[in-house]
């Protein structure tokens, strides 16, 4: 399997504080290429802190941050994660339930695109593309509020990898095989039994070259 001398992300004495509260005390962290990293601790531990500095929410008070052996310089402008390479799925999924799993799948990209006119048949050829590639058997014209639970976590996964293959392919400079996708708890709202399908998507994604963060 190919790999990546340097690290996906790394972080390095990273310490966050809300005025007396100090809610990350020099953190280290490290991902590898084509690793899942679980990121584990109670209500209150810096979870959220650590995922809002990776998104540019918040910035640290110290520490260092590389993402493919360069440096990340804060505070990071709107959308910089983007250009990093790492997307997002949080737990609300970030869907829009009245929407198709085309237009859900595909409004990204297409907000991103110059003028006004939308190829929808390029569209659903690219939608059925993505959604063939992670082996994800939905319906694109299915409306996301009659999804299962199950269903709409794994359309919201494979968005956001799709995100950051766009990304990828757009920036120059970017390791296409250096992406990150980051999850924010996706198995919260999801039955038990239907766990190891949302896993499997994951090894998947892994396999095609990404890292995971849960």
């Amino acid at each position: 399997m190919e790999t990546n001398a340097e690290p996906v992300l790394a972080l390095r004495g990273i310490t966050k504080a809300f005025g007396p509260t100090l809610a990350l005390d020099r953190v280290d962290m490290q991902i590898d290429a084509h690793q899942v990293h679980g990121l584990l601790g109670e209500n209150g531990s810096g979870k959220s802190t650590l995922i809002k500095i990776l998104a540019g929410y918040y910035t640290p008070d110290s520490g260092t941050i590389t993402v493919n052996g360069s440096y990340v310089k804060y505070p990071l402008s709107p959308g910089a994660f983007r250009r990093l390479g790492f997307s997002f799925v949080h737990q609300d999924l970030g869907l829009i339930p009245s929407l198709t799993v085309l237009e859900n799948l595909r409004m990204g990209s297409i907000a991103r695109r110059r003028g006004l006119r939308i190829s929808w048949a390029k569209e659903r050829r690219r939608g059925k593309d993505a959604l063939d590639r992670f082996d994800l058997k939905l319906d694109l014209n299915a409306r996301v509020e009659r999804l299962a639970p199950t269903e709409r976590a794994l359309l919201a996964i494979v968005r956001a990898a799709e995100e950051s293959d766009y990304t990828a392919d757009a920036e120059s400079g970017l390791n296409r095989r250096g992406r990150l996708l980051v999850l924010d708890e996706p198995t919260v709202f999801l039955p038990r039994d239907e766990v190891d399908g949302l896993f499997g998507l994951i090894r998947t994604i892994v396999a095609d070259g990404a890292s995971v963060l849960f």
